[in-house]
């Protein structure tokens, strides 16, 4: 397994519903899916 790090600072802001997944990078398999829909709370 390996792991890597940023090298810098990245602003992700959220203010809308959005979707996402997880996957696995040497097979492409999608491990996780998840939606939000409201990022407010």
């Amino acid at each position: 397994m390996s792991t890597s790090a940023g090298l810098g600072r990245t602003v992700f802001r959220v203010d809308r519903p959005f979707a996402f997944s997880i996957s696995d990078q040497r097979t492409g398999a999608i491990l996780f899916l998840g939606a939000v829909a409201d990022p407010r709370g």
